[in-house]
């Protein structure tokens, strides 16, 4: 796509982001954007255009939301990893589907990292080095200490399920230790991993994801790069900002 042509979001408030961070979009391509220095969670349409911020009416009393990554259900339902109550755990916060508050749920050391997979099932990391799997309610099913003995260390690692002919992957990015696990979604079990290509090692991976081909898209925040894989880790190529004819990259954390 040529560069004039992909949209570009500008904030509501006070004509721009604060502190953008986590991005997902729903079934109508509608995109939604947390920021944790404004403390809230946009909507945009697929142009660009602001459609309205999440309402957190009915947020407990006295709490404050810093939300940090997005994920989306297959009913559009929108979940968040909110670091506003880390003195107190954090939590898990959900929105319905036209944008309002539903629950939310404490969760002893969120890190920040968050999915669902097409089952509905709700994944998030741990400062401690794990990841946890919730249903619907938050209640914890499993946890990646109990299938295996796997210990990740994470800074700001995000996570990504995707599934493949039938089966749910969960994508853990364990960016303290410069790499990308795949589990099975189903017993976080392991998989497999990479440290990145020869042409592209990662230095601090901080977020993935997939297209329509299954092919993987790597965001590397030191190296300021972005990589695409083939499903099996193998090198395509990567994008460094103005390397490939673009704006460089400064902090990419997102995608």
């Amino acid at each position: 796509t040529e560069a004039s042509s992909v949209p570009t979001f500008d904030s509501n408030v006070s004509g721009t982001f604060s502190a953008p961070w986590g991005i997902a979009h729903d079934s109508n391509d509608n995109i939604y954007i947390s920021d944790t220095g404004l403390d809230n969670v946009q909507e945009f349409d697929s142009s660009g255009n602001y459609v309205k911020t999440l309402d957190t009416a009915g947020f407990p009393v006295g709490t404050t939301f810093v939300p940090q990554m997005l994920a989306i259900d297959s009913q559009d339902n929108i979940y968040v990893a909110d670091w506003g109550d880390i003195g107190n755990n954090g939590r898990i916060v959900k929105f319905d589907s036209d944008g309002s508050y539903a629950t939310s749920s404490l969760l002893s050391g969120i890190q920040g990292g968050i999915a669902v997979d097409s089952d509905g099932y709700i994944y998030v990391n741990l400062t401690s080095g794990g990841v946890v799997k919730l249903d619907s309610n938050f209640n914890v099913i499993s946890t990646t200490t109990e299938a295996n003995s796997i210990q990740f260390s994470f800074s700001y690692g995000g996570l990504t399920t995707h599934n493949e002919s039938g089966t749910d992957y969960l994508y853990v990015v364990d960016d303290d230790n410069t790499r990308i696990v795949k589990l099975n979604a189903s017993d976080l079990s392991f998989v497999s991993e990479t440290s990145g290509p020869a042409e592209a090692p990662f230095s601090a991976p901080i977020n993935v994801d997939f297209d329509s081909d299954g092919n993987i898209y790597a965001v590397d925040w030191a190296e300021t790069r972005l990589t695409k894989l083939d499903s099996d880790f193998s090198y395509i190529t990567q994008w460094n900002g103005s390397a490939n004819g673009g704006e460089q990259f400064s902090d990419p954390i997102a995608i």
